[in-house]
């Protein structure tokens, strides 16, 4: 009888070692940077665990939960610049292994998740699973998406943690439940950032419903319900600036079932949105580059130089403090208006652009916040960008990030970590939104004379919006435009008038031509062509905004014509300067003009051979040297005409 029973003992014993749960492995070992930093599930919140030089632990964190019940998860890396792909599994049945259908019970859709990216989702617990204490994985894996094959191990870099589950009945509740104790975690979140809502202590049955309330003080008669908070845990964005509180009604929905509420979590205090806080995300890249940077960035009023600076890690430059110290200047951009951003980046062979404005104060750079020219500039090129605040944008300061240098092109979803390109560089700067008014009429073109030789009744074409947050109904309020043309001749006006049948609609929504015919550009030079408009005052309507009314440079027309000039006076062997009454072509009729050159020469029996030198005319005071008489034909350099240009001669000779 001993004996079976020894028998017995040590069979039991090597069964259950036998199929003790593997530990897991992945082949290059080490703090990597490829690792779960934050991981909750339920009661488990693990947060900043850091890189494991063994890649892998079993933390003690543990939670109960219910079968037929959902509980929802976050997972997040530790790295803001190595990408992870994210894997779950959970021994429901308890044998010691996780290759059982429906044991993986959750996968990333990608293995490029970085710290920027917090991942989430809900696992149900199967009413199937067996009660009892339960193995729990989880795995990170290096650029790579996590499959059921990888929960004993992984080639590459990774991490895994393990944690220990108690999986409970789903016993039907009844009568009064117990509420427990609220949690929230974090308890100082940065603006934008979620907080989880738990619950400790409380009856764990079927049939539990819950309900999540919030408060601003925590005092009773305060606290109304979240709409949608029906889950334990529950994942809550709160408002950026606010204080908050939180507890459950946990109510039992069997027959005869009351209801009870938690008592109420602490303090969560979110920190203000500010757009020179510390909760700004971090953009990362691997290698930098010395060429592969931002060399200089122009927007309005802000001109920052920063070629000499280079790029030196992290490849990132807070560029705010200075402007709050006004050491550099901070723009404005007025909401609806465009206004160009240039960057000039460095020396390297491929340069991309990605830029992104926090319009409306979330806290985060979101894909509708983004703009790119997206092209390559080139070594040492320039990238001119328009930059449009939205409708409704947030007044007041708010901050922008550009990535430049970029040997790919980046995506709307990449201001932070890293982006397609090891290379490259960040910087942030403020800049200063500027509502719309109610009616802001603009010009934002002016077109016509084309080519270069004009006519004294060109048509030119001012195009015209509203950027104003009302419609304009013209044959209420009439729009004037005047066209300032600084030429050759001084300064002249002319006007036209936007149609009276139509109506500028906000935000600039439509744009609206307006000719302006008749206007002198005859005279040879160069003409600088502006605009300015004025409005209709009836109801009280204004002009929101003089500074559209021109544009930003003016409208440049270079007419060739020859203008008629002084008399010349050449010596022999000179060359004529252009514009010295040559005759110009390339208009639709040729512009003609001549030169005459006026020698007096000393008799001789003919011009060659002459053997004695010729005197020049002291009239008209040339001073040229006595040359020989002879000479004079082969002494005339006409200079370089441009293309289109031609000349012919007619030579006079006058002896006495």
């Amino acid at each position: 009888m001993k004996q079976t029973l020894l028998f017995l003992f040590f069979l039991a014993f090597f069964q259950f070692k036998g199929m003790a749960q593997c530990t897991p492995t992945v082949t290059q070992v080490g703090a990597s940077g490829d690792y779960i930093n934050n991981f909750t599930f339920g009661a488990i919140s693990n947060l900043n665990s850091g890189d494991a030089a063994a890649d892998y632990t079993l933390f003690p964190m543990t939670g109960t939960y219910v079968q037929g019940l959902i509980y929802p998860f976050t997972i997040q890396s530790g790295s803001p610049t190595w990408g992870q792909g994210f894997g779950i599994w959970i021994d429901y049945n308890g044998n010691n292994d996780f290759n059982d259908l429906g044991e993986f019970v959750w996968a990333s859709p990608t293995g490029t998740n970085t710290s920027a990216n917090i991942l989430t989702g809900n696992i149900t617990i199967p009413l199937g699973a067996s009660p009892g204490i339960r193995r729990m994985r989880t795995c990170s894996w290096f650029n790579t998406v996590v499959t059921q094959a990888q929960s004993c191990g992984l080639t590459g870099f990774g991490e895994y943690e393990d944690y220990n589950i108690t999986i409970a009945a789903n016993t039907p509740c009844a009568g009064n439940p117990v509420g427990g104790t609220a949690s929230v975690a974090p308890a100082n979140p940065c603006p934008g950032i979620s907080v989880t809502l738990n619950l400790a202590g409380q009856t764990l049955a079927g049939g539990l419903i819950y309900q999540w309330l919030q408060s601003p003080t925590g005092l009773p008669g305060t606290y109304t319900p979240i709409v949608g908070a029906t889950t334990i845990p529950y994942v809550y964005t709160p408002t950026p600036g606010s204080t908050n509180y939180f507890r459950c009604i946990v109510t039992c929905t069997n027959p005869g079932g009351g209801f009870d509420t938690s008592i109420a979590s602490g303090s969560c205090i979110v920190q203000p949105w500010s757009p020179t806080g510390n909760c700004w995300c971090i953009p990362t890249y691997v290698n930098g580059g010395g060429g592969d940077n931002i060399a200089n960035v122009t927007l309005g009023t802000l001109t920052n130089n920063t070629a000499a600076a280079g790029n030196v890690a992290p490849y990132w430059v807070d560029y705010t403090a200075q402007q709050v110290a006004n050491v550099l200047a901070t723009p404005n951009l007025y909401v609806g208006l465009a206004s160009n951003l240039s960057v000039t980046h460095g020396t390297d062979l491929t340069q991309y652009l990605g830029v992104w404005i926090d319009f409306n104060h979330s806290g985060s750079f979101e894909p509708s916040e983004y703009f790119s020219p997206g092209t390559d500039a080139g070594p040492n090129g320039v990238h001119v960008l328009p930059i449009t605040a939205p409708p409704g944008s947030l007044p007041g300061l708010t901050r922008m990030r550009l990535r430049g240098g970029d040997d790919a092109q980046m995506t709307n979803l990449q201001p932070c970590g890293p982006t397609n390109s090891t290379f490259g560089e960040a910087e942030d700067y403020l800049v200063n939104i500027i509502p719309a008014s109610n009616h802001d009429p603009a010009v934002t073109a002016i077109t016509g004379a084309a080519g270069n030789c004009y006519a004294a009744n060109v048509n030119m074409v001012l195009s015209v919006t509203n950027y104003g947050s009302m419609p304009i109904t013209v044959a209420t309020n009439p729009i004037t435009c005047t066209l300032a043309v600084t030429g050759p001749l001084g300064v002249n006006y002319y006007y036209g008038n936007v149609n009276p049948a139509l109506t500028l609609n906000p935000y600039a929504a439509n744009t609206v031509p307006v000719l302006i015919p008749g206007v002198n550009l005859y005279a040879g030079g160069t003409y600088y062509i502006n605009s300015t408009l004025s409005i209709g005052n009836a109801g009280g309507v204004v002009n929101g905004s003089l500074q559209n009314d021109s544009l930003p440079s003016p409208l440049v027309r270079i007419n060739y014509r020859p203008t008629a000039g002084p008399n010349y006076n050449l010596c022999q062997y000179a060359s004529i300067p252009f514009g010295q009454g040559l005759t110009v072509s390339g208009c639709a009729t040729p512009i003609n003009d001549s030169l005459e050159i006026t020698f007096t020469l000393t008799p001789t029996p003919d011009n060659v051979g002459a053997t004695s030198g010729g005197t020049s005319q002291t009239v008209p005071g040339a001073a040229c040297a006595n040359q020989f008489a002879g000479n004079l034909a082969n002494a005339m350099s006409i200079p370089a005409l441009p293309p289109g240009a031609s000349f012919y001669s007619k030579w006079r000779f006058d002896t006495y």
